[in-house]
């Protein structure tokens, strides 16, 4: 996986749905504040931001190589013979193994869960009653269903739900929220026709599809307002989307006849899933470049969900359990699992590494999520890398 990791104090300021103001401060601890409100002066959250491998490389080295050449002015003080090169770079090699393998591990395993339901939701054991899209100011989009089994979407900061219904619709749902505040999704008219919007918080924008299809999804937006989604007619075709604000130009994986494009981020790299002989196959596309992506003994199929910047990617895929979730940093797959729940679906992934989707409970009933990593502070690991490098050394020389 990989992550963004503040060496200086750097400062940022960006918008927020509804206007507003962030104000990122990320600081050498690795932690990120987030100051929201006007004037930066509402409230201040705080989200962990784990340190890139190479940086724990390079200082776990360096850390080990002082406190090494430390013990040796000791020694030498007491009388004792000078390290050999030979044996100062096997712990100096000790420090480096300590800093790669263990804050990895850690890093990519530590969650924390919290559950976020629409208050007094009806039908709640629906799969799709949870949360569509996260941004990077940690501002979500979701679904819920009413007594009359009536999709509606909301808005969540972290704070307060605002309900988001089209004007005149019979239904409405949320895919996606980018950086900006402007969401994405799906209405229904009275007509039972689809059309995809566009919705800031203030201001309504209807995108229609030329050829009305049956089922139309819009599943992710980036900050360039650029779409993807899914279109086409049950039993017949679905094609993947992506909607530049002009066409929407198809983007399925050649030789497959069910496609869905499922996520988007600002370089333009786009994840979903195809079908091939009935079996659902995520890819990572890149341009025209398509990569496969099976999760293994995902025997029900594997789903892409969402993409960071960073190109970590959110999934899920199916077994005899039924639905399970995963984090693919390119190389590894990392199991995403609700504590307690009987199945796990993730949807969207930030920058930030927070991950959104529902799960179902024991008793069957759906609930929005989102999971937050939890990384150990860096302090943490440099003291205990020195602490036993120091150890071993005084015991090698009795000191």
């Amino acid at each position: 996986m990989k992550w963004e990791v503040a060496e200086v104090i750097s400062l940022s300021v960006g918008p927020a749905i509804q206007n507003n103001i962030i104000l990122r401060i990320s600081a050498i601890n690795g932690l990120t504040y987030n100051l929201t409100g006007d004037g930066f002066l509402i409230s201040i959250t705080e989200s962990a931001v784990p340190v890139p491998p190479a940086v724990w490389l390079f200082v776990s080295g360096f850390i080990g190589l002082v406190l090494i050449r430390t013990t040796e002015f000791l020694l030498l003080k007491r009388g004792e013979e000078e390290m050999t090169n030979k044996k100062r770079n096997k712990w100096v090699l000790v420090f480096v193994l300590i800093g790669m393998i263990l804050p990895i591990n850690l890093f990519a395993a530590a969650y924390s869960f919290t559950t976020i339901d629409y208050p007094g939701q009806a039908y709640p054991n629906l799969w799709w009653a949870g949360i569509g899209g996260i941004n990077n100011s940690g501002n979500i989009v979701g679904n819920y269903y009413d007594e009359s089994v009536i999709r509606h979407a909301y808005a969540y900061d972290g704070n307060a739900f605002t309900p988001i219904d089209y004007p005149g619709s019979t239904r409405t749902g949320a895919g996606a929220i980018n950086d900006m505040g402007t969401m994405a999704g799906v209405y229904t008219d009275s007509a039972e026709v689809k059309h995809m919007y566009l919705y800031d918080g203030a201001t309504w924008d209807t995108i229609d599809h030329p050829e009305s299809p049956e089922v139309l999804s819009a599943v992710d937006i980036n900050n360039s307002g650029i779409i993807v989604g899914q279109y086409g007619w049950p039993g017949i075709v679905t094609h993947a989307f992506l909607y530049d604000g002009v066409n929407f130009n198809i983007i399925d994986n050649p030789g497959s006849p069910w496609n869905s494009a499922n996520g988007i981020n600002e370089a333009g790299n786009v994840v979903g899933f195809d079908t091939i002989g009935g079996l659902a196959r995520g890819y990572f596309l890149d341009g025209s470049i398509y990569t496969t992506i099976i999760y293994p003994g995902a025997s029900g199929g594997t789903y892409l969900s969402g993409i960071n910047n960073y190109n970590s990617i959110a999934g899920k895929y199916q077994d005899t359990n039924g639905w399970n979730s995963f984090l693919y940093d390119g190389e590894n797959f990392i199991d995403i699992v609700y504590p307690g729940a009987s199945q796990t679906m993730v949807n969207d992934i930030n920058d930030l590494g927070q991950i959104v989707g529902s799960y179902m409970d024991k008793d069957g009933i759906s609930h929005g999520f989102i999971a937050n990593p939890v990384p150990l502070p860096g302090a943490i690991w440099l003291l205990g890398s020195g602490i036993i490098g120091l150890i071993r050394v005084r015991k090698t020389y009795n000191y």
